[in-house]
């Protein structure tokens, strides 16, 4: 019993705290900033007679139980501390306690809800949970009278005081087992959905549906108010899953109700047993039938279980009532956090309130082709939009967006973007899928700008998945961690700031496309870090670099840094549709199918199957400056370039210009193609033969180990 001894004490501490969560009417729910929504569910189940019953229906206790006697049991539920143990009588006082409780705050739910009695299948359901409320009631109400006379509740065999009283007990009529089973199966049946509804919909379910659609009758949204308008959160927790965990709470009780007597019964048989009242005949199993019994009663109360933690979870994660959560960063109104029934509302009255805030996405979103995301033509400036109807961080604001794996669709405005942002702003998105329209993100003229984002798709934008800045913006930063973006029609990212900076962490860049730069164009920025990130299949169609550009059109340049990752599969100049380019053999040619930068670091990266029509199959190494080509650095080691191709020279590299502070070491080169070598430096500075001599790198190339430098 040390295992039991230990469950006890934790066990009325959970009592306490239901009586007390009821008592306020609250509904079995605390405050809604106290907790967060997707621990709601939990918390519900998280009560003592749950965490109980949900040992006895999946650990397979089975007849172990049986062993402890109903006194006892009561006791496992209900039970005091390790050092004073209550009596069945002081157990059934708590339990009558709690019932009574429930009781009248269904009654007051209903006072205000006024909506039950009009339903038949909701009222057939409620007035099932007030049948076995009544049933356990009164069976609990008897074994009360009887219980001066359980003097041996815990386990053995009991003596015959307790005999005799358990005896007395089951004569009741109201705790006749087969009554009471009948009843609890009926329940089980409209929870279950096998009976009544057609579509053999969870009642738990069909409960939620009903309340629902009576709590927003006629609702319709005008005060666009964080003080006024309706708080689906609230609704939610407090009307439909307060009156779903009422009527659960009725069949726990009736359960382990009907459990105890089943353990009477059993009792009673071990005692004639032990004393000879009963003989057994040969090859009987004289438990088996109370081992059953209680067994298929825990698999019933196991699927009622799983039937309502799934209506409590659905009700407030699916998105079909609450679309959004909004928690403000201080409380406006006496109101911190607020449910919505969609994100653009969330969004309008959390921007009106002026506070930084963080909101939760439960369903997808997508834009109007007229109205895009201000649904309602609410005032652009108030309400946090912008003129062309996205969304739009005002100034000096910090405002995170957890998308919780749904998706901002914006396909039916392919010429806007999504998100905007002003001045000293702070913009977090996390968690999902940005869809469409020309950009995810747009911002330019803007100081003090920083975007992150964590583990969101960017898909499908006709323009830049991310543009951010213009050359005299300042102090702005974009970090993406865990990212994808793919299928953007001019690059993934553009940052063009000369005062700005960008981290890439484990991302991946697919099937984006550009003039210059498919998956990342930056110009004269101070730094981009691409750590551990892919870059498959994108295109730079009428320039240089098809995965990465870094260039500079000032004095300093760009410093691109590299470590890890794939670039496999980027071209240059594959598409030539420009009709300016058809005639001008310049705007023809391609130079880096992977990366075109200056002042350039690259560790550990692969290179694979890369391709220009001109110059450097993979990295093109070039400043945009004539002033500074011998000024920038390049370090290109422990890579591995395999099967890349340049129609002209450099199959895997190509350096124009390279000074003292550059090298390409411990590389290894394996099929790289081009009319010469894998490695093509013009302009050596001096520096050829110890190029050469010293880079230390393998080649299948018989030219100098794979490197040509002319002018060295």
């Amino acid at each position: 019993m040390k295992n039991t001894k230990k469950i006890k004490t934790r066990i009325i501490a959970g009592v306490l705290s239901v009586i007390t969560v009821f008592s306020v009417g609250s509904v079995a729910m605390t405050s809604a900033s106290a907790v967060s929504v997707k621990g709601i569910a939990k918390d519900l189940s998280s009560f003592a007679i749950t965490k109980t019953i949900d040992k006895f229906v999946t650990n397979s206790i089975g007849g172990s139980l049986l062993k402890m006697g109903a006194g006892y049991l009561l006791e496992w539920v209900f039970s005091g501390t390790e050092e004073k143990q209550p009596t069945v009588k002081d157990a059934i006082k708590k339990i009558d306690e709690l019932k009574d409780i429930v009781k009248k705050n269904h009654e007051k739910e209903m006072d205000t809800l006024k909506v039950i009695n009009k339903n038949i299948d909701t009222k057939d359901f409620r007035q099932e949970a007030d049948s076995i409320h009544d049933d356990y009631k009164n069976a609990l109400a008897k074994i009360q009278q009887h219980s001066d006379n359980i003097t041996k509740a815990g386990e053995g065999v009991i003596d015959a005081t307790t005999y005799g009283a358990y005896k007395e007990i089951l004569n009741e009529s109201s705790c006749n087992i087969s009554n009471l089973e009948k009843n609890f199966n009926k329940m089980k049946e409209y929870v279950l959905g096998e009976r009544h509804s057609t579509d053999k919909k969870c009642g738990y379910e069909a409960t939620t549906d009903y309340l629902y659609k009576k709590l927003t009758v006629n609702y319709e949204e005008k005060a666009h108010s964080w003080k006024d308008s309706k708080d689906y959160l609230q609704m939610v927790q407090k009307d439909i899953n307060g009156e779903i965990s009422n009527i659960h709470f009725e069949a726990e009780m009736d359960y382990i109700t009907i459990l105890m007597l089943n353990n009477m019964k059993y009792k009673i048989k071990e005692y004639e047993i032990q004393n000879g009242i009963k003989k057994l005949a040969e090859g009987e199993k004289p438990y088996a039938y109370f081992q059953n019994f209680e067994t298929d009663l825990s698999k019933a109360m196991g699927k009622i279980n799983e039937a309502y933690k799934k209506a409590i979870d659905n009700n407030l994660n699916d998105g079909t009532m609450v679309g959004a959560i909004v928690k403000l960063a201080e409380p406006v109104d006496g109101i911190q956090e607020k449910g919505f029934h969609d994100f653009s509302e969330a969004w309008a009255q959390a921007s009106a309130t002026g506070k930084d805030f963080t909101i939760t996405m439960y369903a997808d979103l997508k834009a109007d082709k007229d109205n895009g995301f201000n649904f309602n033509n609410l005032d652009w400036k108030k309400y946090g939009f912008s003129p062309s109807k996205n969304f739009n961080i005002k100034d000096n604001r910090t405002i995170t967006i957890d998308l919780g794996k749904h998706t901002i669709d914006n396909t039916a405005r392919s010429n806007k973007p999504i998100f905007g942002c002003e001045a000293n702003t702070n913009l977090t998105i996390k968690n999902g899928t940005l869809l469409g329209g020309s950009n995810a993100i747009r911002n330019e003229y803007r100081n003090n700008v920083t975007n992150k984002l964590d583990g969101v798709t960017i898909d499908k934008t006709t323009g830049t998945g991310i543009f951010m800045g213009r050359d005299n913006d300042k102090n702005i930063k974009l970090d993406l961690t865990k990212c994808t973006i793919k299928n953007a029609g001019n690059s993934g990212v553009i940052l063009l700031p000369r005062y700005g900076d960008m981290a890439v962490t484990g991302c991946n860049f697919e099937n984006n496309s550009a003039k210059y730069g498919g998956g990342i164009y930056t110009q004269s920025i101070n730094q981009v870090v691409v750590t551990d990130s892919n870059f498959k299949n994108n295109k730079a169609w009428k320039g240089g670099g098809g995965a990465i550009v870094a260039q500079s059109h000032t004095a300093g340049g760009s410093t691109l840094k590299i470590v890890g990752g794939l670039f496999e599969g980027n071209s240059s100049n594959l598409i030539i549709d420009d009709k300016y380019a058809q005639t001008n053999e310049d705007l023809k040619k391609g130079w880096g199918g992977a990366v075109w930068g200056e002042n350039l670091t690259v560790e550990g990266a692969t290179f694979k199957n890369n391709y220009s029509n001109d110059q450097a199959g993979a990295i093109f190494v070039s400043s945009g400056m004539e002033n500074c080509r011998t000024s920038f650095k390049t370090s290109i080691s422990n890579c591995t370039f395999e099967g890349n191709k340049a129609d002209h020279v450099g199959g895997a590299i190509r350096v124009f210009h390279i000074g003292d502070r550059n090298f390409i070491k411990n590389c290894k080169f394996t099929d790289n193609s081009s009319r010469g070598q894998n490695v093509f430096v013009e302009y050596g500075h001096g520096l050829g033969e110890k190029l050469i001599k010293d880079w230390g790198n393998t080649s299948n190339s018989k030219y100098n180990n794979g490197m040509y430098i002319v002018n060295k």
